[in-house]
């Protein structure tokens, strides 16, 4: 599925001076990859619809195309820079809103960037949509400034599934020293590798896709694509 998948993407370039064969810069990258999650072609501006992520290969050498496809979102970031209200429990809230297709949570690595004189104040809670919480923060630490809370690959939301309104909740319980919540991010591991509902189908011009077997089947034509990775047409 790999190769025929290179000489099919190296068909789409073929004016941008790309070719089926071992020597072909587009081609190496191609081989490097794994089979994509979606398989949906894409550019900049076009292409992949909500939850999924455009990876188009980097340029070794040119001539390069400027397609690349549709794979599974799995970096979710909020950064909103806003004041925490001092000594006020109802706090602040931020949604991210995540679109996993289905697929179940193996692990979240959570990171959180606060900016706060007296960490002790804050109270920091992550909910997930199906209602667990984890609390990332509970009045502890003394005078700070600028800090992060880290937890790497954690567990606790192993098995949900992800799709859903993520809500993190700081709030500032003692009264005096006052801060931001700068920016917070979420990367997923997921547990199983349905990508999509069988029989789902989908069609954007350049792509027209089933599902087979959890994972998209996709019939591809070639597209022409502008420096800035805009479509013109496909045939």
């Amino acid at each position: 599925m790999r190769n025929l998948f290179a000489a099919s993407l190296c068909i789409t370039a073929a004016a941008l001076g790309c070719s089926a064969g071992s020597d072909s810069p587009l081609s190496e990258q191609i081989g490097a990859l794994s089979v994509p999650a979606l398989g949906a072609y894409c550019g900049q501006t076009f292409g992949c619809q909500i939850g999924e992520v455009c990876n188009i290969p980097a340029c070794l050498s040119p001539p390069c195309s400027r397609l690349g496809i549709c794979e599974l979102q799995t970096v979710y970031d909020d950064r909103p820079i806003i004041p925490i209200p001092d000594n006020d429990a109802n706090g602040i809230t931020r949604d991210i809103r995540v679109e996993a297709h289905g697929r179940s949570i193996a692990s979240v690595s959570i990171r959180t960037s606060l900016t706060h004189t007296y960490r002790g104040d804050l109270k920091v809670v992550l909910t997930s949509p199906s209602g667990t919480t984890k609390v990332l923060q509970n009045r502890n630490g003394m005078s700070s400034k600028k800090f992060v809370l880290s937890f790497p690959d954690d567990t606790t939301f192993a098995g949900e599934y992800a799709t859903g309104p993520w809500t993190l909740w700081v709030s500032d319980l003692l009264a005096a020293d006052t801060g931001t919540l700068n920016e917070w991010r979420l990367v997923f591991a997921f547990s199983n590798e349905q990508a999509c509902v069988l029989g789902q189908a989908r069609s954007d011009g350049c792509n027209t896709c089933t599902c087979s077997d959890g994972t998209w089947d996709c019939t591809h034509f070639a597209c022409s694509v502008t420096s800035s990775g805009d479509r013109t047409s496909c045939e």
